[in-house]
């Protein structure tokens, strides 16, 4: 056990036993980015932040909206990981931070013991599941933000990264980058402040804020949702963002609202942005460099992100200035290319496709040949995919964040859940909740 996890141990132990918990045999659960300790015998789970840039004040503020949403959901009867009944449903001090206290739950087939061919299907459903979440979270009637996974969290991590050159190094990125990450950033909290102004007619409500598909138990009652620690107000693409098609697809045929693709890829975009403000903790966890390699080197080549909607596209035929016209989209759409090479590979290819075609050329600033060489850096990407690498890729085009807790392996690849809400980097449990 690392020096966070000792850490969590005691802290939890300590503030069950004071709130009268019967605390023996704690033990770890998770321990990455934020430490989860189950108190047995008690079926009680604690979560103790691990990493975080937030003031003390700020990660309790964070708490206690956390918690009063998965309250309010819990007592209408929604499928979620409620806290514990044993304790008051309130952050719980404890030396130098807060800590929150969840209902352990049992989970059954687990992800990491998932085989590896079922993981598409396996997220696929998963964001089926989503669509009463949305419905029952719509009518939410507390105080929220919004896109507060961003706002103000990663203007204090790239501060961070301002201050530490080296460490941006470490990711590959330069000063001129953080330039870019900046004025994206500046954009991102406009963006927020009046989000109806920028996409008029856009639905905002609460949503799970960190990508629910992923953050899901089994258990041999049902499914319940946990992790809302990002909960916002944003569109519903916000908590759809990165899936790919057969996911959308499942999403709207279960009942969900039509997914808008214009919005789902700005969303995407600012996840991006999200991914490079998280880089800043690889001051205190080195190996998180390594984690975001892939998406910060697909940052760097992505255009600016449009924070206004791209041109239409014509049906059938370009959008009358000599634009292509849009390629099939959803199963068709593999179903065409699985000749080529492979149902995965081609699920991954059509998720490229789809996302090039939704923002279009004109989208785009790009008097830097940007455009083009991600077109290129991106095509080689999906080349030298392998199967192995590829049964994810419907559910993240943006690699690095995206499969949980634990990290699911994939040969040498692994895939985490990489936040950098309100300033802190989470992970969801390998057990139970």
């Amino acid at each position: 056990m690392g020096e966070s996890g000792e850490r969590g141990v005691r802290l939890a132990t300590a503030a069950g036993r004071r709130l009268g918990l019967r605390v023996e045999e704690p033990r770890v659960l998770h321990d990455v980015f934020n430490t989860l300790v189950h108190l047995a015998p008690a079926p009680v789970v604690v979560r103790v932040p691990s990493l975080t840039f937030a003031s003390a004040a700020e990660q309790e503020a964070r708490q206690r909206r956390e918690l009063a949403v998965v309250s309010w959901l819990a007592d209408r009867g929604a499928p979620v990981v409620p806290p514990s009944p044993l304790v008051p449903r309130e952050p719980v001090p404890c030396e130098d931070t807060s800590l929150t206290f969840w209902q352990y739950v049992e989970e059954v087939d687990p992800i990491a013991a998932a085989p590896p061919g079922t993981l598409e299907e396996r997220f696929a459903e998963q964001t089926a599941w989503t669509v009463r979440l949305h419905r029952e979270m719509a009518g939410y009637p507390g105080e929220l933000t919004v896109l507060a996974p961003l706002v103000p969290g990663a203007k204090t991590a790239l501060a961070e990264l301002r201050a530490r050159p080296h460490v941006l190094a470490s990711g590959g990125l330069t000063l001129a980058d953080l330039d870019r990450a900046e004025r994206e950033y500046a954009e991102v909290e406009a963006l927020a402040a009046d989000f109806t102004g920028h996409f008029p007619g856009a639905r905002v409500q609460a949503v799970h804020g960190d990508c629910p598909s992923f953050n899901v138990l089994r258990t041999a009652h049902g499914h319940l949702f946990c992790d809302f620690e990002d909960v916002t107000l944003a569109p519903v693409e916000w908590d759809l963002a990165g899936l790919g098609p057969s996911a959308l697809d499942r999403y709207e045929q279960a009942g969900g609202r039509r997914v808008d693709r214009a919005l789902l890829t700005l969303m995407e975009g600012v996840r991006m942005l999200q991914v490079v403000a998280a880089l800043a903790f690889a001051s205190k966890m080195p190996d998180l460099a390594a984690m975001l390699a892939d998406t910060l080197r697909q940052w760097r080549v992505r255009p600016r992100s449009p924070w206004t909607r791209p041109v239409s596209v014509r049906p059938g035929g370009g959008d009358g200035r000599g634009h292509r016209a849009p390629r099939p989209s959803g199963q068709e759409a593999v179903r065409r290319r699985s000749g080529e090479r492979g149902v995965q590979v081609a699920a991954a290819q059509v998720v490229l496709d789809q996302k090039l075609d939704e923002v279009g050329d004109e989208g785009f600033d790009d008097h830097d040949g940007r455009l083009g060489q991600q077109r290129a850096e991106e095509s080689r990407h999906w080349e030298n995919l392998t199967g192995d690498d590829v049964r994810l890729s419907q559910c993240s085009l943006v690699r690095g964040y995206g499969a949980g807790a634990s990290p699911v392996t994939f040969g040498e690849r692994s895939m985490n859940d990489v936040t950098p809400g309100q300033g802190s980097v989470k992970g969801r449990p390998r057990g139970g909740r």
